[in-house]
């Protein structure tokens, strides 16, 4: 089992807690001897993402078309999230979960 650590997009959150979430993620799979790869053309067959940006979608969309497993993570809650700019309260109810798929 080899696992992708997609890192799109990791410019703009590297000093974020999911920069930190992206460290620890690594930093796991180390201390496990499980391999990774950071560069989406080797293969794999786990991707774990970390962002909703366009290019994190598109990658889960890939990679379920070549029948990858993807594992989505939530570093917000819809709760959290309320209040936390002009129209976040529109946006808010998208980050409802009601369930996890394992």
């Amino acid at each position: 089992m080899k696992v992708l650590i997609y890192e799109g997009s990791i410019e703009l959150v590297k000093k974020s807690g999911i920069g930190q979430a992206i460290k620890h993620q690594k930093k796991a799979l180390e201390l496990l001897n499980i391999p990774y790869t950071v560069n989406k053309k080797e293969d794999y067959d786990i991707v774990h993402l970390n962002t909703i940006f366009p290019n994190s979608l598109m990658m889960a969309w890939l990679a379920k078309r070549k029948n990858k497993r993807v594992i989505y993570y939530a570093h917000s809650t819809m709760e959290d999230f309320r209040n936390s700019f002009i129209g976040s309260n529109l946006l808010a109810p998208l980050l409802k979960v009601d369930y996890v798929l394992l």
